[in-house]
């Protein structure tokens, strides 16, 4: 993921009482991006062609800084994404929150960092070896534009937008 992304307030109504600045318990960027390699399932939403918001989970991992997950390129998510390649990421949690938004980049085999198929098989015992060849995998690499991190219990201490 990007380094050193500018830490700010959560853009919403005056009525919600935030500050414009970050939270002042916000977690460091190093805290966000750990919660994402560490969290085992994420929430991904497209959109379909018809402007349909679609909502699957996906394993994905973080190599190089770079938060990066496989899809089948038939897959309903890969579809929606080579026609608008907008995406969400959200963690499973509700309660330690990181959203991300951003772009899906699909990779060519040769564009996967080396340590893709190591990490992946370290985080979910699958191993998954990035080829061209394959048409069961296609690769994607978020690009993130702006994210979100927040703790559910102290929301107006934690909560923080994250600008790339």
């Amino acid at each position: 993921m990007a380094h050193d992304p500018r830490p700010g307030g959560l853009r919403v109504p005056a009525d919600y009482g935030l500050s414009p600045d970050a939270g002042p318990a916000h977690w460091p960027w190093s805290d966000v991006t750990r919660r994402i390699a560490q969290g085992r399932t994420s929430w991904v939403a497209t959109t379909r062609p018809d402007g349909r918001p679609h909502v699957q989970p996906v394993w994905g991992v973080i190599v190089d800084d770079r938060m990066l997950f496989s899809t089948d390129p038939r897959s309903r998510k890969a579809r929606n994404l080579a026609a608008n390649p907008a995406i969400v990421v959200h963690l499973d949690s509700g309660d330690e929150v990181v959203i991300v938004e951003g772009v899906a980049r699909r990779l060519a085999a040769a564009e996967v960092p080396p340590g893709f198929t190591a990490t992946y098989l370290a985080k979910y015992d699958v191993e998954v070896v990035p080829t061209d060849d394959d048409p069961r995998y296609g690769f994607y690499e978020i690009v993130p534009e702006v994210a979100m991190s927040w703790g559910e219990a102290d929301f107006v201490e934690s909560v923080v937008r994250w600008e790339f």
